[in-house]
Parts: C-alpha cells; structure tokens; sequence
C-alpha cells in the first residue's frame, strides 16, 4: 500500500442484500442547480429517474407558493430566505409522492460579505482522499424472494443493472472518502437506498 501525501488507495468490498417491495407509488429524485443564491440569480430544479407513469409535477415553495407544473424548470424570482422546494408527483393511478430539499436565497448586500467558510465549502481536489471500491450483492423480491432482473443501482454517477438473478457488481471504483447512498430502483417497486461510508479507517461490511 502505497501512501503519498493526503491520497490513499486501498479496496472495500461490500456485501448487500437489498429488498424491493411492490408499490403503486410513483418514484423519483430531485435536484437544484445550488444550494445557496443571490436574489435574482438563476436557479434550475429537476426530477430525475421518474417512473414512466407519472402524470403531473407540482413544485411549491414555503415561501412563494406555487413554482412550476413542469417536471424541470428555472426561476430567477426567488425571494429572500430559507426555502422548502417541493416537488409532488402523481401517476395514472392518482397515487401521490413528495419530496423536497433547501434553497437558502441571500439579498446582494449579503453576498458580498466575506465568509471564512467559502473556502472551505469547496471540494479540493488536490487534497481529497480516494479509494479504490468494489460493491456487489443481489436485489431480491421482499414477498417472494426471488432475485429481481433490470433494477437499476446507482451510486454517485455510476450505475449498474442488475441480471437475471437480481445480482449486481461494482469493480474498483475511484471515491473520494466520504458519505453515499447505494439507490436501487425499479418501476412498481419501492426505491431501496442504503448508506454507505467509504474511509481509510475501516473495512466495510454490510448485509
């Protein structure tokens, strides 16, 4: 094992058993552009990875109400404050999802203070640690038991499908150490995610 400054390589293998359950819920993901704002900045928010039977998108803000019935859109109208985002999604089976996340929109004067955080928030590229991370395991029927085939499993950008059996494999990928979420997703099952830490400490086992 070779160590040069702050970069590490090492391998983690990681056993999973996941367990999708059937559901008539639509799922999804959602995203914005950033998280922090000037007022009258240009944000972008987006659903992603929305089962085909979604029918109907409602984004709604805490604090101005109702934002967009599309399934993407941008917005430079944000006002001042802590924002909850919403995104409600509905199907052809009139069943209903909600997710959200936070916006914090900062007025101009504000944005120009120094922050001693700003440097800080930022990933250095340079310093950050890596590992090198093989992940496998199967996705199996919660009712049944039976392996599932063409679930999709995501973690960070990469994804893979499961095959017949409901096994999949990640073969050394590059992560920086830090906190994840393995996804699995399927169309009419519930989305799985388990969390995963990759760090220089610690071999991970998970079941």
């Amino acid at each position: 094992m070779n160590f040069t400054k702050s970069f590490v390589r090492y391998v983690v293998v990681l056993s999973l058993f996941l367990l999708l359950t059937a559901c008539s819920k639509v799922s999804f993901e959602i995203e914005a552009s950033k998280e922090v704002i000037t007022q009258g900045e240009v944000i972008r928010f987006s659903a992603y990875n929305v089962d085909n039977d979604a029918k109907s998108f409602l984004w709604r803000s805490n604090i101005d109400g109702q934002l967009s019935t599309q399934q993407s859109f941008s917005t430079s109208t944000l006002s001042i404050g802590t924002h909850k985002i919403s995104l409600t999604v509905e199907n052809d089976r009139y069943k209903k999802s909600t997710k959200s996340l936070k916006v914090i929109v900062k007025s101009k004067a504000e944005s120009t203070k120094p922050s001693s955080t700003d440097q800080s928030s930022k990933p250095d590229k340079q310093n950050s640690k890596l590992s090198t991370v093989s992940i496998s395991g199967q996705v199996v029927d919660a009712i049944s038991g039976n392996g599932i085939a063409q679930v999709k499993i995501s973690i960070g950008d990469k994804t893979e499908l499961t095959n017949a059996g409901g096994a999949f494999s990640f073969e050394k990928l590059v992560l920086e150490q830090g906190n994840y979420k393995l996804i699995a997703r399927k169309t009419g099952y519930i989305t799985h995610s388990q969390d995963l830490k990759i760090s220089a400490t610690k071999t991970l086992s998970l079941a």
